[in-house]
This record gives C-alpha cells, structure tokens and sequence, in this order.
C-alpha cells in the first residue's frame, strides 16, 4: 500500500507530427496524457546549479511507487508528474521500471 502524494500521468502514443496540407510545414506534434494515476514519489537528487552557456536548468532524479496493478499501463516511454495539489513538477523520460513483488508495486526511476 502506498500513500500517495502526487499523480502520475502516463503518454499516449501519437501519430507523430502532421503536416499541414496547406503549406506542406510540420505542425508541432502534442501530447496526450492518460488518466491520473495515484503514486508516492520522492526526489533521489536535484540541484539547479547548472549553467551552459547563460542557461541555468535543473538536474532532478525521481523514484516513484505505483501499485503493480498499474502495471499494464507501463508501455510509455514519458511521464509527467504532478504534485497531491495539481502543481506540475515535471515531465520526464521513464528510465527504469522495476517489480517490487513483496509489497506488490512498482518503481519507477525518471
């Protein structure tokens, strides 16, 4: 049993982008995101001291815990992770996927 304290929004997979038939361009491709689902996460390491150039970002790594009978729901390759009150934290590739089968979840590494 986790105790969640945040969400978990997987991608759907898309068509990749279109093209526009009037001036033959790219469109931007958007994202579609799935149904919430309820997690535990916490933050492994983050920092924003990085500075390429003038730019600052951020370094961040995640673990989170979803039940295992989520699992089927695993096939995206990106996640955007919200906070228990809505905020945004971020939306991150999924690294690594692994079953934690004496308490019957899932961890989650982005």
């Amino acid at each position: 049993m986790i105790i969640p304290n945040g969400h978990i929004l997987l991608s759907l997979a898309g068509g990749g982008a279109q093209v526009d038939p009037a001036t033959g361009y790219a469109q931007p491709e958007t994202t579609a995101w799935g149904e919430p689902i309820p997690c535990q996460w916490r933050a492994v390491r983050q920092h924003s001291q990085g500075v390429v150039r003038g730019e600052h970002f951020t370094l961040a790594r995640f673990d989170i815990l979803i039940e295992a009978d989520r699992g089927g729901l695993l096939d995206s390759d990106r996640l955007m992770l919200r906070r228990a009150d809505g905020g945004e934290v971020g939306e991150f590739p999924i690294i690594a996927v692994e079953h934690l089968r004496a308490v019957r979840q899932l961890r989650i590494t982005v």
